[in-house]
């Protein structure tokens, strides 16, 4: 299952505590585990759902059509897990970057978060990283244990951060230049050359940077690019939106991977990969599950290509 940082968890000492004493019961399916929740605790059976999915996710809670199997049962240890999890799906670093201070101390203002990570303050009150202000409901105050924990995670300030995050940015914006001209080179002597352009500065939510050519013989734009850059292991993040238009435009859409350490190498290629929503399966993880009941459609991929030699 797919957890959806974008909506709401249930995570109070109320829903939560019922949650995990049905799931021990072994007597519910995830459907009647989630519906005896919310009717008991009178709670959302949307959020009581994601919950549930992050805890298949994380082998805390095992699921088939009969039964629900609880795998562990202290409340410690699945803490640990799913802190663990917000570590390793970079919820911390988002979060980081909406973090304000004044002379009272750090806080985050819920909207600011409203945008892709809707439910993540809930998780973050569970584990006690940051508190509700009694009077502003929208304020959330980072708390003596969240305060050392975002400094030991993120191993930087939130401006040194926000320095990172736009050195990241700058180096896509050198790969999408350095593609841009190996395209040109590529296609000397199209007679539509000049058509060769980049579409990431017209139009942010194309699902693609670049329109070219497959070949010298192509007599219209029928190549989309995108250019997706790093530094160290060859990871990136594909958005939805820009998997959706590469499952429409299927081989005439490419991903060109770039490692930004080796671009001003003489004769460095980028690695591509075409029709990679088929290259990478996924339809597989696109698949709403379960059908009718509720659904869970994460906004962003993080693709890991490791093993590969690029």
């Amino acid at each position: 299952m797919n957890v959806n940082y974008n909506s709401a968890f249930s995570f109070s000492t109320k829903t939560f505590s019922a949650l995990l004493e049905l799931a021990d019961s072994r007597k519910y399916s995830f459907k009647g585990l989630a519906e005896h929740t919310a009717k008991l605790t009178n709670t959302d059976i949307s959020a009581i759902k994601n919950t549930i999915a992050m805890l298949v996710d994380l082998g805390i809670l095992s699921l088939n059509k009969e039964k629900s199997v609880l795998n562990y049962k202290s409340v410690k240890k699945i803490k640990d897990l799913i802190l663990q999890k917000i570590k390793t799906d970079d919820i911390l670093e988002e979060v980081v970057l909406q973090l304000k201070t004044d002379s009272e101390g750090q806080w985050i203002n819920a909207y600011s978060l409203y945008d892709g990570f809707n439910g993540v303050l809930g998780i973050l009150k569970f584990l006690g990283i940051v508190k509700q202000d009694n009077q502003n409901l929208r304020k959330y105050w980072l708390t003596e244990m969240g305060t050392p924990l975002f400094d030991k995670n993120t191993g930087m300030t939130p401006e040194q951060l926000k320095e990172k995050l736009k050195a990241q940015e700058e180096r896509g914006e050198v790969a999408e230049k350095f593609v841009l001209a190996q395209e040109f080179s590529r296609l000397k002597g199209h007679p539509r050359q000049k058509e060769i352009k980049k579409i990431s500065d017209i139009n942010v939510s194309a699902g693609f940077d670049l329109e070219s050519f497959q070949s010298i013989e192509s007599d219209e734009i029928d190549k989309f690019i995108e250019v997706k850059s790093f530094l160290g292991k060859p990871r990136f993040f594909w958005s939805t939106n820009e998997i959706k238009v590469a499952s429409v435009k299927k081989e005439n859409y490419s991903l060109y991977i770039v490692d930004s350490s080796r671009i001003k190498e003489k004769g460095y290629a980028y690695y591509e990969i075409v029709d990679p929503y088929n290259y990478f399966e996924m339809k597989t993880y696109l698949e709403k599950i379960p059908k009718n009941d509720f659904e869970i459609e994460p906004q962003t991929y993080l693709i890991k290509l490791d093993s590969l030699n690029i």
